[in-house]
Order: C-alpha cells, then sequence, then structure tokens
C-alpha cells in the first residue's frame, strides 16, 4: 500500500524521509566508494518507492557511481558481475544486496530491448537523462542532503502520474518492455498514465511483440499482484496490448451474460481476478475462469439453443489458459494447477451426494488444491455483482470434504493397500499400462466404500478385475 502522507511531502521533507529510512549498511556501502574518490548516489525505484511508503517492497538498493565496475569490485569483498557489460555489478554486504551501475548514456538498441553498447559519463544528470519514467529518475546523496530531480519526478509522485523521461517514442523504441511496465507501474501505485505518454503507448503497442515471452510474463504477473489487477488489466486493453496478449479475453469486452450476473464477461473476469488471494495461481486462474463463454455461447447458438447459456465453457476456458501459459513460459506446476482449478470450478454440489461421491470429488480436485477451488468459487461470486461470501450450501460442501479429509480416507492411488509391485507380483505382469488401470479400477471402489481398502480383498478384486481386462484385448502379448 502506498503512504498517502509520502506523496504529499514537500522537497525538504523528502529528503528527511530519506534520510529517516535509509540504513546504517546502506551509508557504509556510499562511503567506502566516495572515500576511494568517486561520485556514489541513491538512485531509481529504491528511492521512488521510500517516498511511497513502500521501502520494505524493495528488496535491491540501486546505486549510480562515476566509478568503473572492476573499481567496485575492488573496493568490496562479494561482488556479483549481474550486468558489468552494461555497467552493473551486485554488492553483497550485511546480507543486502547493493546493484550499482556506472554513470552512463546508453547507444542504439538494437533488439527493442538493451542497447547496443554504453558509454560511461562523468556526472549524474546523463545518467539520470536515460531512464524510463520520471519517477524513477531521482537521485540522492545522503551526505550532501541532495536531492535531484532533474525531470520533476517528486511533482508526479504527487500528481500519482506515470511520465517518461522526455520524448516516450523514443523511449519506448530504445526499450519496448517500458510500454509495459508503464501500464504496471499505473497498477501498482494505482496513478494515471499522462496523456502523451499513453497515446504513445497505443500507438507502439506493437513494438511489444519483439519482446521476449518470459519478460512479458514477468511484469504481468506483477501487475497481477497489485491491489486492484483489474485497473491495469483494463489499461491493457484501451491500449490495445490485450488484444494479442489476451485475445480472448479482449473480445469478451460486452460479451453479455443471463440475469445471475451484472457484468459481461470481460469485467466479471477482472472483478473476479481482484477478488481473488494475491497469489498468480489465483490471480490467472479467476482471470481465465470463464474467458470460454464467447466460444461457448457461440456453440450453444449454432446447436440452436436461443437462450444465453454457456455449456461447457470451462472446458474452453481451461484450452485458452493453457495455450497462454504455455505461451508465455509457466511453469509446469502452475500450468497443472491453474489449469485444473478453471476445469473443476464448476462444480455443483447438492445434498444428495452420497460419501462416496464426496470422496471422488476430492480424489478428482486433488486434496490440496481443494481450499483454492473454494477460493475462486468464492472470486467468482463477489465477481458476478451480485452475490459474495460462502452460501450454505458450499459451507455444507465444505464440512464434508473436511470430514472426509479428516478420516483420513483412501483418495488417491497411493492410499490403497497395495500397490504396482502387489499387483505384478500376484499376476506375473511386467509393467504396463494395464497395471495402472488395474489400480485405478481399485481406487473407484475404494471411493465408494472405504472398507474394501485391505490387500486381501483388493487382491481379490484386482482378479476380477485383471480376467475383465485381458478378455477384451485381442492379444494378451501386448499387456507384457
Amino acid at each position: 500500500m502506498i503512504d498517502n502522507d509520502c506523496i504529499l511531502l514537500s522537497y525538504q521533507n523528502c529528503i528527511s524521509k530519506l534520510r529517516s529510512i535509509i540504513t546504517e549498511d546502506t551509508l557504509v556501502v556510499l562511503k567506502t566508494i566516495k572515500d576511494a574518490g568517486y561520485q556514489a548516489y541513491l538512485v531509481g525505484g529504491y528511492l521512488r518507492d521510500i517516498l511511497l511508503g513502500r521501502a520494505d517492497l524493495h528488496k535491491d538498493v540501486d546505486i549510480a557511481t562515476d566509478a568503473f565496475p572492476q573499481e567496485i569490485m575492488e573496493l568490496f569483498n562479494k561482488v556479483i558481475p549481474t550486468g558489468i557489460k552494461h555497467g552493473t555489478v551486485t554488492v553483497i554486504f550485511n546480507d543486502q544486496s547493493y546493484e550499482i551501475t556506472t554513470f552512463r548514456i546508453d547507444e542504439e538498441y538494437g533488439d527493442l530491448r538493451h542497447p547496443n553498447s554504453v558509454r560511461y559519463v562523468s556526472n549524474i544528470h546523463e545518467d539520470l537523462s536515460r531512464r524510463d519514467f520520471t519517477i524513477n529518475a531521482l537521485a540522492y546523496d545522503p551526505f550532501n542532503d541532495m536531492l535531484i530531480d532533474d525531470f520533476q519526478g517528486i511533482e508526479d509522485l504527487k500528481r500519482r502520474i506515470i511520465r517518461t523521461v522526455g520524448n516516450p517514442s523514443l523511449r519506448f523504441n530504445e526499450d519496448a518492455l517500458r510500454i509495459f511496465r508503464a501500464i504496471r507501474f499505473s497498477s501498482t501505485l494505482m496513478f494515471e498514465i499522462e496523456e502523451e505518454t499513453f497515446k504513445q503507448i497505443k500507438k507502439s503497442c506493437d513494438l511489444l511483440k519483439n519482446i521476449s515471452k518470459e519478460r512479458i510474463r514477468d511484469e504481468f504477473n506483477k501487475l497481477l499482484l497489485s491491489d486492484k489487477p483489474s485497473f491495469g488489466i483494463e489499461l491493457l486493453r484501451q491500449s490495445n496490448i490485450l488484444s494479442f496478449l489476451i485475445p480472448e479475453l479482449n473480445s469478451s469486452f460486452g460479451e453479455q451474460q443471463n440475469e445471475y450476473h451484472l457484468h459481461d464477461v470481460y469485467y466479471h473476469s477482472l472483478y473476479s481476478c481482484d477478488a481473488s488471494s494475491k497469489s498468480i495461481v489465483m490471480r490467472i486462474a479467476a482471470l481465465f475462469h470463464d474467458v470460454g463463454k464467447p466460444r461457448a455461447l457461440y456453440e450453444c447458438k449454432s446447436s440452436g439453443i436461443q437462450d444465453n447459456v454457456f455449456y461447457n465453457h470451462e472446458v474452453y476456458s481451461e484450452q485458452i489458459a493453457l495455450k497462454f501459459l504455455t505461451e508465455y513460459r509457466y511453469s509446469k506446476a502452475d500450468i497443472d494447477i491453474i489449469t485444473k482449478l478453471i476445469r473443476y470450478h464448476m462444480f455443483h454440489y447438492t445434498q444428495s451426494w452420497t460419501d462416496g461421491a464426496v470422496r471422488r470429488f476430492v480424489s478428482k480436485v486433488g486434496e490440496d488444491l481443494i481450499p483454492y477451488l473454494f477460493a475462486l468459487r468464492v472470486a467468482d461470486r463477489i465477481g458476478n455483482g451480485k452475490n459474495i461470501g460462502y452460501p450454505a450450501i458450499l459451507m455444507t460442501f465444505w464440512d464434508k470434504i473436511s470430514q472426509v479429509i479428516k478420516e483420513n480416507h483412501a483418495l488417491k492411488i497411493t492410499d490403497l493397500a497395495i500397490d504396482g509391485n502387489d499387483i505384478m507380483k500376484t499376476f506375473g505382469l511386467k509393467p504396463s499400462k494395464l497395471v495402472g488401470n488395474i489400480l485405478k479400477a481399485l481406487l473407484e471402489l475404494v471411493l465408494d466404500d472405504q472398507e474394501l481398502n485391505k490387500k486381501e480383498i483388493l487382491l481379490y478384486k484386482a482378479e476380477e478385475i485383471y480376467k475383465k481386462q485381458i478378455s477384451n484385448l485381442d492379444n494378451f502379448e501386448e499387456i507384457e
């Protein structure tokens, strides 16, 4: 959260705020550089976040100096050459990271992301002129109590404005990722984007197609973890970025739903995302859970259904999410969780469910994902604009599931009283699909009746299943 009082600080009070937050270790690092005859300033996002009352969110301390990387490496014991090609090294001092960069001017950007080369300069003012946004173009020397603000960054902090340093077209053509970063900063800080800057974002948005999927993903994740991601996602739509980032979500704008929803599919998705907990898997699951509705509606209309219904939309939504997550290189673990949450978010529990049905549901979803699935359902309810919280039937279902988990029922194959080795030894089989099929069939029996989960009983049932399965095979050799 942003400390609103910080934004109202005067110039002198900004210095007082900086002085009160900067640690003794940071002063030691700065003094080490200055005592060696070099300039040293605190710069960038570190200063911005202190002034906004967000210093605890900034893990690295940014320092700019006229010392060359090799000279910094001689001054400290533990130095990592993180970006030495562009003049940056990371000093580790008392478990704190200090990213130290030599004053520089960036030469031509050949890949719309990194400069082909850098030219070192001797003063902080030239260095600040190459930076992306005015709120990041601040420098502070705590020993002289000098705060340098060549581009009115303090004023933009007060006005809650995201504005480029100098010509926005030039800044975005240097590094196209700045286009996305502007929107991400706007979302995380709840700042408006200055008019000319936003106009250029719309004109230049196609440049983002030249940026690696991983870098786009990282910025998008930071946007999603803001307090109100819908703010940033709407800017992505208004700037035309959403049309190629998540085209299905973009096309859901204006797609009306039935009487049970106050909002169209697009805003329902955004508000569900806002209502979900601050984790990447929950935010993405909430954002994508209904994104397949336009396609589902089209399929329903094509089959002659006149009402606004969205049969199987969770299937389409899962497919769309999988495509996005794969394209933007999310981890397999995150993909598995997100797609499963979307696939099963339409569960419909009634009190007619037997204990076996409840166990089968937990087995299908996975015990670990049940809390996330219920949280997604609540976010979904909040996002429709007409409901909040847990309905009574959902609470009843939760209690049923909790009881099943508490009683330590067998819910997955590894909970069975026998395993694959028992099956292979009993029937003289080698590792094969048949062994897995027998275990799956046994689990289905045990989900209905937990009393069957005894080794002798399961081996007896396994024989029945084995005989039935091999009788359906044309060639027994295929299972060996």
